[in-house]
């Protein structure tokens, strides 16, 4: 048995703060998954309202959601843990990868992701849509096989920094973020080496399942599925480069598009992160 994707809620726009969408997310995903709590919730979102360090956004995200408030009051079920995991545009998969020893039978885990500028604005120069995405995993047959990562031996194409020096008292509402212009073409070279060595670790030419991967620069997908060889329709990116949500959001996107049927057809999820680390994993949604 493996982790199969129950549901998966999206919240799009500048409205609101960071917490509130990611908290709507997780209501709309529940809602879809006819749950009222889960076992675990994993915030990976990387880019924080008023760049806030602590508590974990996990923790705020669980209470505006409203989930299991009372650690001793049993009546909403077990106890939820919740917290942070960061690691960029492959959060999702490094928590799907850590779900997979978390969660057992009958068990949901609620892995939420999502970045906004931390002013709460749109700002001149954010690379990043502001969204959040929520997705229910429980046991299922099927699902999420084994999530493979490749550290690749770069310097980092994206640094996403607080110039403390130069924000002065606008700390909490001021980032810097400098992307490589090569980025896209080096991502895409990155992901199109470990795709294809993992679809054929498990029998499957690229062409034979679809992709669903992120949108670091506008022309991304297409730039991989040449690479792969493989029509742009058989690769699914995000409308908007929604980084940490990014492979939620396209999945939810062409799922609900009619773009894919999962359960007849493989999916392979694949991120990298600013050129630094390649993850992916296949999916496959019991029948």
């Amino acid at each position: 048995m493996g982790l199969r994707i129950r549901a998966v809620g999206v919240e799009a726009g500048t409205g609101g703060t960071g917490v509130s969408r990611a908290a709507s997310a997780v209501r709309r995903a529940l809602d879809l998954a006819g749950l009222s709590t889960v076992h675990t919730l994993v915030n990976v979102g990387v880019y924080r309202d008023a760049n806030l360090i602590e508590p974990a956004v996990a923790a705020l995200v669980q209470q505006e959601s409203g989930l299991h408030l009372d650690y001793l009051d049993g009546r909403d079920g077990p106890p939820l843990m919740s917290f942070d995991l960061l690691n960029g545009a492959c959060g999702l998969l490094t928590a799907v990868h850590l779900a997979d020893a978390l969660t057992g039978t009958g068990e949901a885990t609620l892995i939420v992701s999502g970045d906004g500028h931390p002013s709460g604005e749109p700002a001149v120069g954010f690379p990043y849509t502001a969204a959040a995405a929520a997705m229910v995993l429980d046991r299922a047959d099927g699902g999420f096989g084994p999530v493979a990562f490749r550290p690749v031996r770069e310097e980092p194409g994206v640094r996403g920094y607080l110039d403390l020096a130069a924000a002065g008292d606008t700390g909490r509402a001021t980032i810097t973020v400098e992307r490589d212009p090569a980025l896209g073409t080096r991502l895409a070279e990155q992901c199109a080496v470990l795709a294809a060595e993992h679809l054929a670790g498990n029998g499957l030419r690229p062409g034979e399942a679809d992709i669903v991967t992120m949108r670091p620069t506008p022309g991304f997908g297409a730039e991989l599925a040449g690479r792969l060889g493989v029509s742009p329709a058989r690769v699914h990116v995000p409308a908007a480069d929604t980084h940490t949500s990014a492979l939620a959001v396209a999945f939810g996107e062409a799922l609900t598009g009619g773009r894919f049927e999962p359960r007849e057809r493989p999916v392979l999820f694949l991120a990298a992160d600013a050129g630094v680390l390649t993850a992916c994993a296949l999916y496959r949604h019991d029948r």
